[in-house]
């Protein structure tokens, strides 16, 4: 009976989602260091991503992914983007059974994170009203 009660419990645990394991904004990557997890991370990106965001990551058809961080990104965002995909994009969910594990979207993001630019401390420059009018036009069709 002990044995089938750990069998549920473990069951349960793997299909909470992690946002549910964890606070809603304090999940951080576990793997973020681990070397091995960070190997196996860089496997399954350029097996499942690299079409569409380069085996560099800066992007073909998709966003460059080596400036998510500098531009503010969090662990549990990117785990949400990963795992439920954006609607209206080609960037698919990833749910179970099919789609990548809780603890593979961890590593692949433990792998990007080892390529990622670090955040800038200036403060951004430019014009924004320019930017608006050229924006607008050429752009705002497409990205929303």
């Amino acid at each position: 009976m002990k044995g089938f009660s750990l069998a549920v419990l473990a069951v349960v645990l793997i299909t909470i989602p992690v946002s549910a394991q964890r606070g809603p904004s304090d999940a951080k990557d576990p793997f973020e260091g681990n070397d091995a997890a960070i190997k196996y991370g860089m496997g399954l990106f350029r097996g499942r991503c690299a079409d569409c965001h380069g085996v560099d990551a800066r992007g073909v058809r998709a966003p460059d992914l080596t400036q998510v961080w500098a531009s503010g990104r969090t662990d549990e965002g990117l785990w949400r983007t990963v795992r439920y995909g954006v609607q209206n994009t080609e960037m698919p969910s990833q749910p179970p059974p099919r789609g990548a594990t809780e603890q593979e979207i961890w590593q692949i993001l433990a792998y990007l994170k080892t390529l990622s630019a670090p955040a800038s401390t200036d403060p951004p420059r430019g014009d924004p009203l320019n930017g608006e009018r050229i924006f607008r036009p050429s752009s705002a069709s497409c990205h929303i």
